[in-house]
């Protein structure tokens, strides 16, 4: 430690993270080390699919973990604030909406050597993917600080970001633990190591991270995630859901995760002995509740982000609903689109919910409204998803991509009956 002070704001970020642990309440408290960020370490879970997720001639896509790949975490990790004792610390202090190029040329324009300005070039050649140039700015800037250089976490914390850029985890793993020992209350650290430690496997490391971050501070979207795709590995998908619809309104991440949880309950998830895990009756009529009430395009209750969502759920619900009719075997009622006592959603006590005399739904709880809409039958429920379907073929770009959408939606469509 540089000084009583610095060693007195680590003691009590751990004294935080201890008693957050033990009494389950959040013990937040900003960082004077690392800038808060915006970025987010996920990759897909908390993103509408875009038309590729319907071009990439995969009928039944598994839904993805949204687990980033090395080189996109540097840019997703917060970012350390310059030494105010540096040269360099005020212009680095002055906003900037320059893109990386131009801001590696106006860095290079500075007159006094700074190892400040050679490390957020480092940072700068990190994100256009030019990691040889990166590596030559850490250098230098480890030849500006001298002999201080093996006591500097910074030095450790660029070399841990060019690691992850090379793909080589084990080795950002211990760049990053050197960060951990030197910073023990940030949670900047915990987030890096709780991705290493996900991506190598090691799930138990990975959980501990996290929840040191998340149960200290619920607005961590990166930790909320992290801990959700540990979840969705396990098969569990309600625990999923718990954590992410644990991010407060507050956070910057919290229409990320409304969005991933809508994701999370319609998904396919995959199983350890092979195929999918389809949501249940419960989950697709959460996700009728939930969508309307997202956040997207701009606040508009229709548009092409709603579409995509919307048919990505609707895709799953007819899954859903033609492996009842397989499983049930009731050869009679699949053929003639009509649903019967396998559509009607279970209540969580058991016990299926009511239908009137004869085995039909009942018109106000009939299995349809209650699983995902206003449909009566298949063949509604299928109109629906191609209508779906051709108003995202609206967003393709190109022949090819409009051909496809349109097959998929002729693919769906209700067999007309004469």
């Amino acid at each position: 430690f540089g000084s009583a002070a610095e060693m007195s704001e680590q003691l009590w970020g751990v004294l935080r993270e201890i008693h957050s642990l033990r009494l389950s309440r959040e013990q937040p408290q900003p960082s004077t080390l690392f800038a808060p960020t915006s970025a987010l370490l996920d990759s897909s879970l908390g993103r509408i699919p875009d038309l590729e997720h319907w071009l990439d001639g995969e009928p039944r896509p598994l839904l993805a973990s949204g687990l980033p790949r090395p080189g996109q975490v540097p840019l997703g990790l917060p970012v350390p604030f310059p030494d105010a004792a540096d040269p360099g610390a005020a212009l680095l202090g002055v906003p900037t909406d320059s893109g990386p190029r131009r801001l590696i040329e106006q860095l290079h324009a500075f007159p006094r050597p700074s190892a400040e300005i050679r490390l957020r070039t480092c940072r700068a050649y990190l994100e256009l993917g030019e990691r040889d140039a990166a590596a030559q700015e850490l250098a230098v800037a480890v030849e500006l600080i001298g002999s201080a250089a093996p006591y500097d976490w910074r030095l450790s914390w660029h070399r841990a970001l060019l690691r992850l850029a090379d793909g080589a985890v084990a080795d950002a793993r211990q760049e990053f633990d050197e960060v951990y020992s030197a910073l023990p209350g940030e949670y900047a650290p915990k987030l890096a190591l709780g991705y290493c430690a996900e991506h190598l496997g090691d799930h138990g490391a990975a959980k501990r991270f996290y929840d040191a971050v998340w149960q200290r501070n619920r607005s961590q979207g990166s930790a909320a995630f992290g801990l959700a795709r540990l979840r969705l590995a396990a098969g569990d998908r309600g625990g999923a859901v718990d954590i992410l619809g644990g991010v407060p309104k507050v956070s910057r991440h919290y229409d990320a995760a409304r969005i991933a949880i809508v994701r999370v309950l319609s998904g396919r998830l995959g199983r350890a002995e092979g195929g999918a895990a389809l949501p249940t009756a419960e989950d697709l009529a959460e996700v009728r509740t939930r969508l309307p009430r997202l956040y997207l395009d701009e606040g508009r209750e229709s548009g092409p982000a709603r579409d995509r969502l919307t048919a990505e759920s609707l895709e799953v619900t007819l899954d859903w609903a033609e492996r009842q009719s397989r499983s049930d075997q009731l050869p009679d009622r699949a053929r003639s689109g009509r649903w019967s006592s396998w559509g009607r959603p279970r209540r969580r006590g058991g016990g299926h919910l009511p239908a009137v005399a004869g085995g039909e739904p009942s018109p106000e709880k009939g299995p349809l409204p209650i699983v995902f809409g206003e449909w009566e039958d298949e063949s509604a429920l299928r109109a629906e998803l191609e209508q779906t379907l051709r108003r995202l073929a609206r967003q393709a770009d190109s022949p090819g991509a409009l051909g496809t959408l349109i097959d998929r939606a002729n693919a769906i469509r209700p067999m007309t009956r004469v």
